[in-house]
């Protein structure tokens, strides 16, 4: 809704909006760009002509003789102007995004909607690059030029009763792609599409090595093998969102040379991998919350700090997710010397048996306020999950 409230305001309109009574990290941009945020309890939407509702509002409030449209409904409208390009899939959707429009923003003017609240729009743009959410079946209101998907992953299970209804939901949605589908190999697709991934896909990568500083790997494109690219990032699962941004921009004729050398001054979105160093420490912000997106995290901090202990915060939305993939937590959560698990924002049945399924008390344990030590050494302490985490990590950086 932020990123969505920006790009309304850069198209000329008199934006206001209303959420809840608390610093979040994605209301930095709305007030630089002068747009008020007012509280929910006490809305002034009398002089407004159109009230745009988020998902978490549907339902929940009445506006009298006000024209009434949902995000999908007006984010839809905004496709419809561009040439769009719809990031999709279970992971990483918001670090594609954020890439494809780095990219493209070094050779042409862009519009973009990424997931960590950013949002832009020019209307003499050519591009708008944009997140689309499966959750409930919302990107089904889209009907893009391009969708470009790396992974499809069972998720958002309170929804979503099968994987394969889930799959079927991105099926779906692939087949809204007006000129073109970029997918990685291991998605099963019947109809036509571009490929990324191995030796039988249409842009492959091979002598891939890991360092500290980051990934090195051939390129074979068009018949074309372009050696020894480094891109500056960590972790198996960014080569494959690197993969997908070449796919993207290649087909939109940017050159190789051109990807790589911006790829290699892209810095992550907001609460992904964000990285602040302090003394031999290291708090690493992330927003991953499925156990694959962590267990893809920790790889990644293993390879750019290999020596150092790692202890993980976690912080948990929804307890049907915890529950479902109950072992998918537990196996990555050991990998670290020891995992807090942080209490749900509601504090119902469901929460209490799920904290209490996960919860070991030996490396996995439930955080409690003031557990933080006054001294630590050589760590990488790993915030991750859908929710702020910013006090209890300012508490740490004093600490530190």
């Amino acid at each position: 809704m932020a990123g969505l409230a920006l790009i309304m305001k850069d198209l000329g309109n008199e934006v206001i909006g209303a959420d809840v009574d608390k610093e979040l990290f994605t209301q930095d941009n709305l007030l630089s760009k002068g747009i008020k945020i007012e509280s929910l309890d006490n809305m002034n939407y009398q002089d407004s002509d159109v009230i745009v509702l988020g998902n978490a509002f549907i339902n929940k409030y009445q506006f009298d003789k006000k024209e009434i449209i949902t995000y999908q409904e007006l984010l839809s409208c905004v496709c419809d102007k561009y040439y769009s390009i719809a990031v999709c899939g279970t992971h990483g959707k918001t670090t594609i995004t954020n890439m494809i429009k780095h990219v493209l923003a070094n050779v042409d003017n862009v519009s973009y909607l990424v997931g960590d609240g950013q949002g832009k729009a020019c209307k003499d743009s050519k591009y708008f690059v944009f997140e689309a959410c499966e959750h409930r079946d919302h990107f089904l209101n889209y009907f893009p030029s391009m969708i470009v998907c790396d992974n499809v992953e069972y998720d958002h299970v309170e929804y979503f009763k099968s994987v394969r209804q889930y799959k079927a939901s991105f099926n779906n949605f692939f087949n809204r792609a007006k000129d073109a589908l970029i997918l990685n190999n291991n998605i099963k697709h019947k109809g036509k599409a571009i490929t990324s991934g191995n030796k039988k896909s249409n842009i492959q990568v091979d002598n891939v090595i890991y360092k500290e500083k980051g990934i090195y790997f051939d390129l074979l494109i068009d018949n074309q093998t372009h050696q020894s690219l480094f891109v500056p990032f960590y972790g198996k699962h960014m080569l494959s969102n690197t993969l997908a941004c070449i796919a993207c921009c290649y087909k939109l004729n940017v050159d190789i040379p051109t990807i790589i050398k911006s790829l290699q001054t892209y810095s992550s979105a907001k609460r992904r991998y964000n990285k602040t160093i302090i003394g031999s420490n290291v708090i690493v912000d992330d927003y991953g919350h499925h156990p694959s997106e962590i267990k893809a995290t920790v790889e990644a901090i293993k390879q750019e700090f290999k020596d150092k202990e790692l202890i993980i915060f976690y912080h948990p939305d929804r307890p049907k997710r915890l529950t479902t993939f109950l072992y998918k937590y537990e196996s990555v959560f050991k990998k670290a010397s020891v995992t807090y698990v942080l209490p749900f924002l509601t504090n119902g049945k469901e929460e209490t048996n799920a904290l209490i399924s996960i919860v070991d008390n030996k490396k996995i344990k439930l955080y409690k306020e003031n557990k933080l030590k006054d001294k630590y050494e050589n760590t990488v302490f790993l915030f991750t999950g859908s929710k702020d985490m910013k006090l209890l990590i300012n508490e740490l950086i004093n600490k530190l």
